[in-house]
């Protein structure tokens, strides 16, 4: 009698694991499911709201290169290219750059900037500064 308790013990509290690890798995993929509809959501959000363009009359004060590692078990060496502007009412603005555009300024060139959310699209130089 004793072993056929153990038994269905045993066999109870398999099942309850067992229910345990279907619930599990089926709440993760909810979760994943509603995470990928939320990312298509503000993807979609994104692509349909406007590009802010702004145009500043400005004069590069600075230029800085810097370097560090991300990463531990593979460190990876990531380059830094900052440009920093000040625009007619003596405002700082820092912009990252690629490596290409970076060789393209000099300290003291003014001209027109266009920013595009932010980031940069063009850098027209004043023709007082050719």
């Amino acid at each position: 009698m004793d072993n056929l308790r153990i038994i269905i013990l045993g066999s109870g509290i398999i099942a309850i694991f067992a229910f345990l690890i279907f619930y599990g798995i089926m709440m993760d993929k909810e979760e994943k499911r509603q995470k990928a509809e939320k990312a298509t959501r503000d993807q979609s959000e994104e692509t349909s709201s406007e590009v802010q363009t702004v145009d500043l009359n400005v004069k590069v004060i600075d230029l800085k290169f810097e370097t560090h590692y991300e990463g531990i078990k593979t460190p990876k060496l990531v380059k830094t290219f900052l440009v920093f502007f000040e625009d007619k009412n003596g405002n700082v603005i820092k912009i990252d750059v690629s490596e290409e555009n970076f060789d393209a300024f000099e300290k003291g060139q003014k001209g027109l900037l266009t920013l595009q959310d932010g980031e940069l699209y063009s850098f027209v130089l004043d023709e007082d500064s050719l």
